[in-house]
């Protein structure tokens, strides 16, 4: 788990560096939040219970992993396309 944390602020970084901005990253980080945890509460999961059964949670992280690398892509994209001298 603290892997994917570490990974996410890497991840957050990396747009912030690219965009030259952290709002960009700051959004990201609220839409993964409202995703992943809104999802969770939504489907009735305890989430203290759950952050303590490692095998249960392998599948949502690496979600959130590729979810959050897919995100990052784009946005880095729009960014170059909007202001040239990010490039």
């Amino acid at each position: 788990m603290l892997v994917t944390y570490v990974l996410l602020a890497v991840l957050f970084t990396y747009v912030s560096w690219r965009t030259a901005g952290i709002e960009a990253a700051m959004g990201m980080h609220v839409a993964n939040n409202l995703v992943f945890v809104g999802g969770g509460l939504l489907r009735g999961d305890n989430l203290v219970a759950v952050q303590s059964d490692v095998t249960a949670q392998i599948l949502p992280l690496l979600a959130q992993l590729v979810l959050g690398l897919v995100v990052a892509l784009a946005v880095v994209r729009l960014a170059r396309r909007e202001d040239p001298a990010l490039r």
